[in-house]
Parts: structure tokens; sequence; C-alpha cells
């Protein structure tokens, strides 16, 4: 099976534009080029790889497959370049991110990175996004992982679905007031599930007040509160909640990728870019089930 890289190029265009015309333009290719790739690559696999109705492209089955192993193997691919042709970086980048990110998802992506650029030192800064903007303003980040940040200087890398978690008894569900854990600083989780539960007109009061994730996954786990964080850093003993509970529904939240200048040292490209693929990577499971290839 000749899984090559520009088959597989071609093919992750069709899936983000839906469309062969636009995939094109984002490959440099022809449409007529594109739809011959695709072939080849159909071929190549030996199951359709699209359901094709008119104007309306969608993926098989075996596509979706596809999507995933596509992602890592250009990765890897761009990984591999990437140390062959700047094996000899130097320096220090300092990074910022939300607690969430660094305990369940930084440390793949710095393992990964480490192991291509060895010669460069990570200094990593774990603070709630607030605070990570006003280091960023100051210039004392290189790079930053915001939550919901204003503005429109970042790129967008991510939309984290916010729920509700709750113990697996769901204890806590059944107190009136609700009680809830939230972060004891400015949080857009806080703030949106204490502006929905006023909407639906459901009494809470804040029972648990934590700075870190792990205090408020902590309270739930003891029936004592239930809390809104995001979907990928549910645990498995704790369960997600919602309407069928009485709970309104939560928004999601923009991750976004922000850094503190625009002629920045490769270095810090390089950095910016291995965390950009791989929020890219995050399966529909979370984070717990990504796989970072370095």
């Amino acid at each position: 099976m000749d899984l090559s890289f520009d088959l597989l190029r071609t093919f992750l265009a069709v899936v983000d534009t839906g469309n062969f015309t636009m995939a094109g333009e984002q490959v440099h290719l022809t449409q007529s080029a594109v739809s011959m790739q695709i072939k080849r690559l159909t071929e190549a696999v030996g199951r359709p790889l699209f359901h094709i109705q008119g104007k309306n492209i969608r993926l098989s089955i075996t596509g979706e497959l596809l999507v995933g192993h596509a992602k890592k193997i250009l990765q890897t691919h761009k990984d591999a370049c990437a140390a062959l042709s700047r094996p000899d970086l130097t320096g220090r980048v300092r990074l910022g991110s939300p607690e969430d990110y660094t305990s369940l998802f930084l440390p793949r992506i710095l393992a990964g990175f480490t192991d291509v650029h060895p010669n460069v030192q990570v200094a990593l800064t774990c603070e709630p996004t607030p605070r990570l903007v006003a280091l960023l303003n100051k210039g004392e980040l290189d790079i930053a992982i915001l939550t919901a940040a204003d503005g429109n200087d970042g790129r967008t890398v991510h939309f984290e679905q916010v729920v509700w978690v709750a113990s697996k008894d769901g204890a806590a569900l059944e107190r009136d007031p609700l009680p809830l854990a939230l972060y004891n600083y400015n949080c857009i989780y806080r703030q949106w599930a204490e502006e929905m539960l006023s909407q639906r007109g459901r009494n809470y009061f804040a029972a648990f007040l934590s700075p870190s994730i792990s205090g408020i996954l902590a309270a739930v786990r003891s029936g004592s509160a239930i809390a809104p964080v995001g979907r990928s850093i549910v645990p498995p003993d704790l369960k997600v909640v919602g309407e069928e509970q009485g709970l309104p529904e939560l928004p999601q939240a923009k991750v976004t990728l922000h850094r503190s200048r625009q002629d920045e040292a490769p270095l810090v490209s390089c950095l910016a870019e291995q965390i950009e693929a791989a929020f890219s990577l995050i399966p529909p499971g979370g984070i717990g089930a990504l796989t970072i290839i370095s």
C-alpha cells in the first residue's frame, strides 16, 4: 500500500475544505489533479475514502480512519525534516500555559520537542489565562496557550467543549442549592457556569474554590460538588452530566496560540509549530487519548 506524502497531503486538503477546487488551491494543484490523486489514494487503500453526491463530499468510515494516520505521518515527516535541517538550534524559549494543558498535554509535546532539539531550553510558566496575557504583553513570554482570550492576534488551534462533571454516584446533583467547585480567580468557565445556572433559575453556591484543576477534580471526586471543565481533561473516574440532570449546556471555549513578537527566533517558531500540530491531533476522546509522535 503506497501512502505517499503528496497523496496524503491532498487528501487532508479535501477533508479540510470539503471541496476539490479549494483543496487544489491549498496544495497548488488543479481540480483534475486533485481528483486524480484522490483516485490513486483510493485505489491504494482499496476502499472508498469519500461519499460524493453532487457537490456534497463526506468521509467514509475508511476515510475517517485515515485522517488521523495521515496527520501523524505528515507530522512525523515534518519533524524529521526539521531535525535534519536545523539540528543545532540552541537557546531558550519561554512558554506559558494554563494548568489544564500543562499537566495533561504539554509533557508529551515537550518530550517530542526535546528529542528533536536537545539544545533548546524551554522555560515553562503555568498560570491562568488572564495572568498569561499580562506576561505576554510585558514581553516575559515568547509563546502562550490561552483559553477564550480576547483579541484576534492569536492563532486558533482548538475548540474545547466545556461540560459539567460529577462523581459517579452523582450525589452533589441532588443538593439544593447546587454545590460548585470553581477556580478562585477570573475564569471564563466559572463565568459561563454562573451565568447559565442563573438564566436557568438553578440555585447554586461556590462550595470549593481552587487555583488548580487538580483541586477542583478532587472536590468533584469526593461527591461534594460538580464543576465546569474542558471535555478533553475529564478523567475516567468522573462522569459528564447535563440536560438530563437539569443542567444548562455550556459553550465551547476557543484555544489560541499567541506569540509575543513577529520576528522571533527559529526555535520559537519550531515550538509553536509543534504545539499547533499536536492540538490538531486531539481525538474525540480528548487529550488523554492523544499520542504525539516526535
